[in-house]
């Protein structure tokens, strides 16, 4: 388990990581931003002077308007009434952005339009998202320890295997219900209330945001007809670090309890074994219906195959003496060990045998 002041560090270093980000970002982008509300500003004015003038719109200048509107709401801006940019790359929103390219949640509200803020963004995450994978891991770590200590006073040491999942089904519901009660349905409460929307947006807002989906229709912050405090963005990030490793440490949990009670419970237990004697006792069964089949059949394989395996001479001549030229569709050498064979034995097919005097005879002669 990783050390609590080791945790610390990460953290302060998680956060000053992302603040160094927010400022490089909002760098690259700020000025850029303001360029583009006063091109807004300037483009509602031409346009109110051509309706004017012209009276009307042909196709060509329909179809210029429409691009400048598409233009400009990608960046959050609408020409509809008085021109109102929204702030999106002020210090706050530049910290809330950091955060979510290293925790990989990425809303995609706000995305960096410049190229070189775009690199920056890549080598940002591939250094910050091992920082917080390494930081998660601790506080998952942390939080974990805590969590079995409180459950190891609800155990009971000796109790039965039945009572053991009796026990894990306790603890999956106070794992889970803590992570709902505490950073889902809680938090939507307040989201409701700051962002003016619906109890059940809120709560789809927090669970997509903890499972790390990120879908981008529903942010904290990002609506400019409202003002936020300056720390509130700073706050959902706390939020968020937190949440992500409560919900991942209570998934982890959840399976480490599961895995227990399968393998620590009696019932289960007694079911593999029932499981597997019944496959053995059907092995038994198919092998005692087709086990003399198959012993022929593999003779019956050996004796088809044996004319195609390569012998030696030798051995093929003693094969032939004794089975008594059965092999007669062999090759021409075969055929020829199958005639002297057959010179060598008598009429009962039995091998001729040599007496010890015509040993006797040769070592003389010699």
């Amino acid at each position: 388990m990783m050390n609590s002041r080791v945790i610390l560090v990460l953290i302060i270093l998680y956060f000053i990581y992302m603040v160094i980000g927010a400022a490089i970002f909002m760098a690259c982008e700020r000025p850029h931003e303001i360029e583009r509300c006063d091109a807004a500003m300037a483009a509602k004015k031409r346009w109110m002077k051509i309706i004017h003038e012209k009276r009307g719109l042909d196709e060509e200048l329909l179809y210029e308007f429409i691009l400048n509107v598409t233009y400009f709401a990608r960046s959050g801006i609408s020409l509809q009434g008085d021109v109102k940019c929204p702030v999106n790359w002020d210090f706050q929103s530049s910290v809330f952005f950091a955060g979510t390219i290293i925790t990989t949640i990425g809303y995609g509200n706000l995305a960096p339009v410049q190229w070189y803020s775009q690199i920056f963004c890549i080598i940002y995450a591939i250094i910050g998202i091992p920082l917080f994978a390494i930081m998660f891991a601790g506080i998952g770590q942390y939080i974990t320890e805590i969590v079995k200590r409180i459950l190891r006073k609800f155990e009971v040491p000796n109790s039965p295997q039945e009572r053991r999942i009796l026990y894990s089904i306790y603890s999956f519901a106070i794992i889970v219900g803590g992570s709902i009660v505490f950073f889902m349905l809680i938090p939507a409460i307040i989201f409701k209330y700051v962002e003016d929307w619906t109890y059940q947006e809120s709560f789809y807002f927090c669970f997509i945001s903890l499972s790390t989906i990120g879908l981008g229709d529903f942010v904290v912050g990002a609506n400019p007809q409202k003002k936020y405090i300056a720390l509130y963005r700073i706050m959902v990030l706390f939020w968020i670090l937190f949440g992500l490793a409560y919900t991942f440490t209570a998934i982890n949990l959840i399976v480490d309890i599961f895995r227990q009670t399968f393998t620590k419970s009696a019932t289960i237990q007694s079911c593999l074994r029932a499981w597997s004697e019944a496959e053995e006792d059907v092995l038994s069964e198919v092998e005692s219906l087709f086990g003399a089949g198959s012993s022929n059949a593999g003779a019956d394989f050996e004796a088809g195959t044996a004319g195609l395996l390569p012998h030696d001479e030798g051995t093929a001549d003693n094969d032939n003496e004794i089975t008594g030229g059965s092999n007669a569709s062999g090759s021409d050498g075969n055929r020829g060990d199958e005639t002297g064979l057959t010179e060598s034995t008598d009429d009962r097919g039995l091998i001729d045998t040599v007496d010890d005097d015509d040993f006797t005879e040769v070592d003389s002669a010699t």
